[in-house]
């Protein structure tokens, strides 16, 4: 049975043409101290090694080059010594190849390791041979950097952090990100990359979104205002759908409907008067006249002045309607009086003023008159529309105005 291990030694070798290791090389011999003969390793990858083995009952030696990680000589100088003086036997004891500046006689002494030295307590050669230490890099390079050819191995390790990103956000919360990279110094050579997060994130809160209100669905229409003949009915809604909140915007749009309605024609004998216009057209006097016809039964009103005249006593049911532009204000009011207006009585006062958004405001009444008197819509001064608006389909200034009760 054969029992071997390999112990890498170094050597003297004179370097003449070009860098070499010399070491003693004999095979299979009884006594190590009577080898003469010598070989030239590999310089870089080869050190010089001392195999033991038994045969029977005698030890036996064998002497040469075994390949090694890392022996190299490219740090010494031309003419100089590397490895072990041959004067010197390998010994059991000593099996390093280069673990100092300037390999000599002295190696196993271990005077004067550098930056890129061998743990001097630990032999790397003979680890290596029996437990492959450098095949864990990254456990060698703290032990045994220069045999196993680790010293320029280079871990990386992180840079300081950047500087926050902003929110992701305008308004409510989100989230801020930093970053670093792993170039202080980055790896190289195999060496390990920086372990841990290369963005870090946070949260950051910002004020408040806004809220824009919305419409809440129609209520329902409400019952008609009379029960013979023609009346009107209501509807409305309320910007509550959400309600606006931290700076939102109010509903644009109407908050009240009306509709006609038409009922069985009441007992007693009377003249039908109920009409529907709309429009803008303020006159010098500042009545409103809304030129825009849509029903006029009887032909009380009066599209060019504006007026309604009462043709038989009773009760009435008048409504207008104005809207206003953003950053404006509108006064108007429902008359009553006779047709030169030097007597009349007002019956509503309504303003309506908006900073932000477009917005209407509505003013009705139910009033009696006698025959020939007269109801009108009277404007503050003299609105142009630049300051109410009115739109083909969506938005009109409207008067309406019907005949309840005969008396």
């Amino acid at each position: 049975m054969n029992i071997g291990v390999w112990i890498p030694l170094a050597i003297l070798c004179m370097i003449r043409v070009s860098e070499c290791i010399e070491c003693f090389s004999c095979q299979n011999i009884a006594d190590r101290n009577e080898c003469r003969n010598t070989s030239q390793c590999s310089s870089g990858q080869q050190s010089c090694s001392l195999h033991i083995f038994q045969t029977d009952s005698e030890l036996r030696y064998t002497m040469g080059c075994q390949n090694n990680q890392l022996c190299s000589s490219l740090a010494v100088s031309p003419h100089s010594i590397i490895g072990r003086s041959i004067q010197t036997r390998q010994q059991y004891i000593c099996h390093e190849c280069c673990s100092t500046d300037r390999c000599n006689e002295n190696l196993c002494f271990h005077k004067k390791p550098s930056e890129c030295t061998d743990d001097e307590t630990l032999d790397c050669a003979r680890l290596n041979t029996l437990f492959n230490v450098c095949a864990d890099v990254h456990h060698a390079k703290i032990t045994c950097p220069k045999f196993c050819g680790l010293c320029q191995l280079v871990d990386g390790n992180w840079a300081e952090w950047g500087t926050w990103t902003q929110c992701s956000v305008t308004c409510a919360n989100g989230t801020q990100e930093r970053s670093r990279t792993c170039s202080d110094p980055p790896p190289s050579n195999g060496g390990l990359n920086c372990s841990g997060p290369a963005v870090d994130t946070k949260l950051c809160t910002k004020q408040l979104c806004p809220v824009h209100g919305n419409w809440s669905t129609w209520s329902v229409w409400s019952t008609c205002s009379v029960t013979c003949n023609g009346g009107l009915q209501k509807r409305s809604r309320t910007c509550t759908n959400p309600k606006p909140n931290a700076l939102g915007d109010y509903c644009f749009g109407d908050n009240s409907e009306y509709t006609v309605c038409q009922n069985q024609p009441c007992v007693s004998p009377g003249h039908v008067a109920a009409f529907n216009a709309h429009g803008l057209n303020v006159l010098s006097n500042l009545v409103c006249a809304f030129p825009i016809v849509i029903f006029n039964e009887g032909n009380a009103y009066n599209p060019s002045t504006g007026h309604f005249t009462a043709p038989v006593d009773g009760i009435y049911y008048f409504t207008a309607h104005i809207c206003v532009k953003p950053g404006q204000d509108v006064y108007f009011f429902l008359e009553k009086g006779s047709e030169n207006m030097f007597v009349k009585v007002r019956l509503t006062a309504t303003d309506q003023q908006e900073s932000t958004s477009y917005s209407c405001a509505s003013a009705s009444c139910a009033v009696k008159l006698t025959r020939n008197e007269h109801v009108w819509v009277m404007m503050h001064q003299q609105y142009t529309t630049s300051q109410i608006f009115e739109t083909d389909e969506q938005t009109w200034n409207s008067f309406t105005g019907t005949l309840i009760q005969q008396l």
